[in-house]
C-alpha cells in the first residue's frame, strides 16, 4: 500500500509474508498473476519475510497463492490488486 521511493526505473512489486502470530515466514514461496495471467515463477521470502517481483512498469499484480513447507495457504486480501511502477516499491 503505497509507494516507497527508490533509484531503480524498474517496475517492482515487494512485499512481506506473516504468520498468524505475527513473525515472518522465511522461504515463503509467493505467486502472482500479472494482468489477470498467471506468472509461472515464484519469489521466495528472505530472512525477514520479504519476497519482490521485478515487473514492467504499469504490470497488474495480484498475489494467487503462497506455499509454505510445500503447503498452500489462505491468503489475506487475495482480491488486491498492485500496479508495479518504476522509482518506487508497491507494497
Amino acid at each position: 500500500m503505497g509507494c516507497t521511493k527508490h533509484a531503480s526505473n524498474t517496475g517492482t512489486v515487494k512485499g512481506q509474508v506473516f504468520d498468524r502470530q505475527g513473525r515472518v515466514v522465511v522461504g515463503a514461496e509467493v505467486f502472482i498473476s500479472i494482468d489477470d495471467w498467471a506468472y509461472d515463477k515464484s519469489a521466495v521470502s528472505n530472512g525477514e519475510g520479504w519476497y519482490e517481483f521485478y515487473l514492467q512498469k504499469g504490470q497488474r499484480v495480484k498475489i494467487r497463492a503462497l506455499r509454505i513447507k510445500g503447503a498452500d495457504m489462505a491468503l489475506a486480501g487475495a482480491d488486491q490488486e498492485f500496479k508495479a511502477r518504476g522509482g518506487c516499491l508497491s507494497m
